[in-house]
């Protein structure tokens, strides 16, 4: 306890912070392409409009999962792009134009 006088041993000091990895993956391996077929299936549904802030979520979902090339591979042969680009007007959000530019 600070207030008890008590120092941290100087080999204490900021070993928490090494241990951490630089990356750490926040999703599991096991979800990835359940979290993309949620992505894809959100993306594509033509029944009604994508609310601007579930599209901006799912947008941003997709993007940490296409750091993966497999499932970068994944999603284009599910033809994310085309799904993307077919967003209606309103599921439109600040900085749509430019988000969706860098999945392309």
């Amino acid at each position: 306890n600070v207030n008890d006088g008590d120092a941290i041993p100087e080999s204490g000091k900021n070993s928490f912070f090494k241990s951490v990895p630089a990356y750490f993956p926040l999703l599991p391996s096991q979800s990835v392409e359940s979290c993309a077929d949620v992505c894809l299936s959100l993306l594509g549904d033509e029944s009604l409009p994508l609310p601007p802030g579930i599209a901006h979520a799912t947008l941003l979902l997709l993007m940490r999962i296409l750091r993966n090339p497999k499932m970068s591979t994944y999603c284009l042969k599910a033809r994310a792009g085309e799904k993307i680009l077919s967003l209606t007007r309103e599921s439109r959000f600040t900085g749509h134009t430019g988000f969706v530019a860098i999945f392309f």
